[in-house]
């Protein structure tokens, strides 16, 4: 509830670290409510905030990342009032929307005045926002898992594996027109944990979003350095600094490392 939420958050001195806390708390309920509208009966847990949940990645996220696996009972608008009348059943003042694009949609789930009440901001207006996104064209080839988690309650949650969840970072960090620290971060993640990519999915998804140093997924490796060659580092721990859960993995967090683990990976 929305009390357990204040005193869990306020038992943190840092300012951010409370924001991260509750962004947490919010997106826990959101995936629990949208286990309970069967909303995985189309939908696979993705990205960042998957790894984050299911696989206990040491970095908090913004945003719910979903690939749309069925056509069959997609029902966003539905989804999504469910979630605004869970939250406002806990106590939170909410605002929920949902936009339909071409490939990609997108919703967010607004909740008014929990900053403040946190003294992250100042002002009762600010929102504490979370963006959930469904890429309604994913590129094929992924392989899915249902895991089940026990809090807030037993929910069951589809979900791409590891080799999959690795192949749309890949193409993340290969066709993306800009730089995420975060997507660096997991993709140092994934090395570390020694997780091949699912090949099938990254050739499909490099046909979808070309890279223009990447041309067959094999060659990933050869196309993540050139990459990595050109990157502002500055910019990428700056990007992935506020969402850090360990502040000393910056230690860690390096670009002779990367190139490291990216060496250590090939055949």
């Amino acid at each position: 509830m929305k009390q357990e939420l204040l005193e869990q958050a306020r038992r943190v001195t840092d300012l951010t670290a409370r924001t991260n806390i509750a962004r947490q708390y919010l997106q826990r309920e959101i995936l629990a409510s949208l286990a309970g509208s069967e909303a995985f009966q189309s939908l696979a847990f993705v990205g960042g905030p998957c790894l984050r949940f299911l696989h206990d990645l040491k970095r908090y996220s913004e945003d719910l990342d979903f690939s749309m696996e069925s056509a069959d009972y997609y029902e966003p608008y539905r989804w999504m009032e469910n979630v605004r009348l869970a939250l406002v059943h806990q106590g939170f003042t909410v605002e929920v929307s949902w936009r339909e694009r071409r490939a990609v949609d997108f919703g967010w789930v607004k909740v008014s005045g929990l900053l403040q009440e946190l003294s992250a901001s100042g002002r009762k207006s600010q929102n504490l926002s979370i963006k959930v996104e469904v890429d309604r064209n994913p590129p094929s080839g992924a392989r899915c898992e249902t895991t089940a988690l026990s809090s807030p309650r037993l929910i069951a949650i589809r979900h791409h594996d590891l080799p999959s969840l690795m192949a749309g970072k890949l193409n993340a960090v290969l066709s993306r027109p800009y730089a995420k620290g975060r997507d660096w971060y997991d993709l140092l993640w994934y090395l570390a944990t020694r997780i091949e990519p699912n090949l099938a999915m990254l050739e499909n998804g490099l046909v979808q979003s070309p890279s223009a140093l990447c041309n067959e997924a094999q060659e990933w490796r050869r196309g993540v350095m050139g990459c990595l060659q050109a990157l502002d580092w500055q910019a990428i721990l700056q990007d992935v600094r506020p969402f850090l859960e360990e502040p000393s993995e910056f230690n860690t967090f390096t670009p002779d490392i990367l190139r490291g683990m990216i060496e250590k990976s090939g055949p």
